[in-house]
């Protein structure tokens, strides 16, 4: 039948996991996780010269494949009677290529730091601090007061700006401890709690913990930072209120032939979603679309969960709500990494 396979060689096998007998006579979209006319265009049968492409699939153990394939026709006696695909595994070289990318990001993100605290937060402070002396000596007039109250504020203001990128920029190192993250949430809750009811509005929290232990190695303070960053964020996204939901569970992940546990916490809201062209934008330091705050709080969860060798999904649909997940490695040292399945700001053309 057409497109089904009918040879698959010892390197095929070894690449994709799955043995000739598991493939014979399936369509060889199928195989890789593919839809056929994404790549194609065109039928099998009108494919005349070779057509190259590079795709995403899976490999039989569920795990990431990326392949390069070239599908040619394959003829006799003049007539096609099927294709020949030759694919190269380029999973490990698009994996390195991400871990560049990242090194250059937090390059650039150190250099940029350097200049906010000597040409920013220098001139600022002489800035706030003339702003203090000029406050004294000038008429106590109700138009005067003011107006260096709001300078003084914005000043004060941007100082917390600076301070809260540099601790973004160059976290301090990771005080490592083996835990149980379903005990590190519940000692958060009881402020993220008091959080939602300090906002006046009818927001319900609901929590889903797995039922044994979740026991990672991880820097507990940081972490309580990103649950409670993402908390406050769903509040941010629920002016009417709405109901938060967090949940804790594990899973075991693959790549490449290593496989690890990943313990993830997730956050869904009821809130009003994130827009499609927001997706790649939300954990950049500085984007934000609320009225008011730094944009540094989704940047600060990510950043910290890259320190832990783990990544953030993300899931939305506008006017939906939104799920981000954290999933962490049971080691920050080891286990697999999937580069993929997060939202990573390096990867903005």
């Amino acid at each position: 039948a057409e497109g089904r396979i009918t040879s698959f060689n010892p390197a095929a096998q070894d690449a994709t996991g799955y043995t000739l007998e598991q493939v014979r006579n399936r369509p060889w979209w199928e195989v890789f996780n593919w839809q056929q006319g994404d790549h194609l265009g065109v039928g099998s049968v009108t494919l005349t010269v070779p057509h190259r492409f590079e795709a995403e699939g899976r490999r039989a153990d569920g795990s990431r494949l990326v392949l390069g394939m070239t599908l040619s026709p394959l003829n006799e006696g003049g007539v096609q009677t099927g294709l020949v695909g030759v694919f190269k595994d380029l999973t490990q070289i698009r994996d390195m290529e991400e871990q560049m990318r990242r090194q250059e990001w937090l390059a650039t993100i150190g250099e940029m730091s350097a200049g906010m605290a000597h040409e920013i937060r220098n001139p600022l402070g002489a800035l706030a601090g003339a702003m203090q002396m000029l406050r004294k000596d000038l008429p106590q007039d109700e138009t005067n007061t003011r107006l260096m109250n709001i300078a003084i504020r914005e000043a004060t203001r941007l100082d917390s700006i600076i301070t809260e990128f540099l601790a973004y920029a160059r976290p301090p190192a990771l005080n490592l401890k083996e835990c149980d993250l379903n005990v590190v949430l519940a000692d958060t809750l009881d402020l993220i709690r008091h959080e939602a009811q300090s906002r006046k509005k009818d927001i319900e929290i609901t929590t889903q913990p797995w039922a044994s232990p979740l026991i990672a190695e991880v820097d507990q303070d940081q972490l309580r930072q990103v649950f409670w960053n993402l908390a406050t964020n769903a509040f941010d996204a629920m002016p009417a209120g709405g109901r938060l939901t967090i949940s804790t569970s594990r899973r075991r992940v693959g790549v490449r032939g290593q496989s690890g546990e990943v313990v993830e916490i997730a956050f869904q809201d009821t809130g009003e979603g994130i827009k499609q062209a927001h997706f790649d934008k939300i954990f950049l330091p500085f984007f934000t679309t609320k009225k008011e705050g730094s944009g540094l709080g989704l940047a600060a969860v990510h950043r910290i969960v890259d320190l832990h060798g783990g990544w953030v999904r993300v899931a939305s649909e506008e006017g939906k709500g939104a799920r981000l997940v954290v999933c962490l490695p049971r080691s920050a040292e080891g286990g697999p990494r999937l580069w993929h399945e997060g939202r990573e700001p390096w990867k903005r053309s």
